[in-house]
């Protein structure tokens, strides 16, 4: 299967059970999957500067895949999407999919970035 299949699949078996998404959602969601394909390399290598003690290929399927769509957010969606609720939504999607501790490494990490790649004050974290 191609990626846009497996997006496609996946939006359509999860939102079957909840409702359906309208097409600004539906654009959006493909936006982030791509985003975050594309961007993959520059995530593995914030992950790098920020948890170095964790290689990104070691990590959690579920966490790197939080971590590459928030990254893509983060830099690539600011208009779209607060900063702020891109990093809480990060985590509680890391808590509901992820191990016990993936909550607090997102966190870390994306607050990290926030606060250094994005000149935001530590002040607003």
């Amino acid at each position: 299967l191609l990626p846009e299949d497996i997006l496609q699949r996946n939006l359509n078996d999860t939102l079957g059970k909840k409702g359906t998404l309208d097409d600004a959602g539906q654009t959006f969601a493909k936006r982030l999957f791509d985003g975050a394909l594309a961007h993959k390399p520059y995530t593995a290598e914030l992950v790098a500067k920020y948890a170095p003690t964790w290689p990104f290929h070691e990590l959690a399927y579920v966490d790197q895949s939080i971590l590459k769509i928030a990254v893509f957010e983060l830099f690539y969606c600011k208009d779209d999407v607060p900063p702020l609720v891109v990093i809480n939504e990060a985590v509680e999607l890391a808590k509901e999919f992820g191990t016990d501790n993936s909550g607090k490494f997102i966190n870390g990490v994306l607050s990290s970035i926030f606060k250094n790649e994005l000149n935001v004050s530590p002040s607003v974290v």
